[in-house]
């Protein structure tokens, strides 16, 4: 039997693949992403008032962002060409793993 957030992962499949399809950018960044596909989700009536975004999350009316960013991994994992620019992916890993304290250099 198939879990709620499963059906969820699922139902969000099309309209990721739509979108990293047509906006190339949201491919390697998951806020854009989010964005795009809440925007879709409201018909273009997203209110950008947190208190309006949390009721609408909570209640369910938005999918969950974890659904959707897991949802462009699985996409992005089976079809090569709607993955982001590696280069930069990795220049930005690399520079994060530059910026993190090493173990006992936090104080």
């Amino acid at each position: 039997m198939r879990t709620t957030k499963v059906k969820e992962i699922e139902s969000s499949l099309d309209l990721v693949r739509q979108i990293l399809e047509k906006y190339p950018e949201a491919r390697d960044n998951s806020t854009w992403l989010l964005i795009l596909f809440w925007n879709s989700q409201t018909h273009g009536r997203l209110f950008w008032n947190i208190e309006d975004i949390k009721e609408r999350i909570f209640s369910k009316r938005l999918t969950a962002a974890e659904s959707v960013t897991r949802a462009k991994r699985l996409l992005q994992a089976a079809k090569p060409e709607l993955r982001g620019n590696k280069e930069e992916r990795i220049e930005i890993a690399e520079e994060v793993r530059r910026d993190i304290p090493r173990s006992g250099e936090l104080f």
